[in-house]
């Protein structure tokens, strides 16, 4: 069944329990009988309450499955949950693989951390991620093809600046780190842009001199860094910005 499908793509789930009511609506006489197996694949804790509440409970096939208002009623007890309450393990809790996810990187409590934690707006919640390789504190962060994240630089719990990247592929089942190739110039506080699945690592420090101006890439394709020319001035902590295949450094 495509709507059970953890990979479907849609803009939002609201979408799926429009296009189930509108298929059933087609041919009411023979469809209506398989409402409840359809809505039991509708992820409704993932739609908002208030949708719930104006759209799907006033829809008149809901009002007459008794099946589909337990799903509501599931649904809307999830909304009502508290952040430290454990979330239901079933599918319908479940965002799809095409969900957009924020994702947070180091951080340094009362001391380097290599943990990362990962927003679903969706279900409007923070969860614990998975662990880096290395802690690592001011990395540059850049996502390729849409799911591959990488950890570039950075520098250790002594301040030593990081050649080293991670890599976490967000499409696996189990996403975990992994290491990628290192840099060609240790690089903290550096800038990354990415523009055709090429990471840009520009300026940053590495205490050995004053800010950087040097600049490398990343080819996804090749897993090989290149020097590129270099700046005019040398930048550290630089904003990287992209537009129309150019990339700009600015600060």
């Amino acid at each position: 069944m495509l709507i059970s499908s953890d990979k479907l793509i849609v803009p939002s789930e609201e979408k799926v329990f429009e296009c189930v009511i509108r298929w059933v609506k087609h041919e009411l006489g023979s469809r209506e009988c398989v409402l409840p197996q359809l809505m039991e694949h509708v992820r409704l804790p993932l739609i908002s309450n208030n949708y719930i509440l104006n759209k799907v409970i006033e829809e008149s096939l809901i009002k007459d499955c008794i099946e589909c208002k337990e799903y509501i009623r599931e649904a809307l007890h999830f909304h009502r949950l508290k952040p430290e309450e454990l979330i239901p393990q079933n599918i319908r809790f479940k965002p799809r693989q095409a969900d957009k996810v924020i994702l947070a990187v180091d951080g340094m409590d009362t001391k380097f951390s290599n943990g990362t934690e990962f927003f679903e707006p969706k279900m409007s919640r923070w969860h614990n991620g998975p662990e880096m390789i290395t802690s690592r504190k001011n990395p540059g962060l850049a996502v390729v093809n849409d799911n591959l994240v990488f950890a570039v630089g950075g520098s250790t719990d002594h301040f030593e600046p990081l050649r080293s990247v991670d890599v976490l592929d967000l499409s696996s089942e189990s996403p975990c780190w992994k290491p990628s190739v290192d840099m060609i110039v240790k690089r903290n506080i550096l800038g990354v842009g990415v523009i055709n699945n090429h990471v840009y690592a520009v300026g940053g420090h590495n205490y050995s001199d004053s800010a950087l101006d040097s600049a490398e890439v990343f080819d996804y394709n090749t897993q090989e860094w290149h020097m590129i020319s270099s700046m005019s001035t040398r930048r550290s902590d630089p904003g990287i910005g992209v537009l129309d295949n150019l990339l700009y450094a600015v600060n």
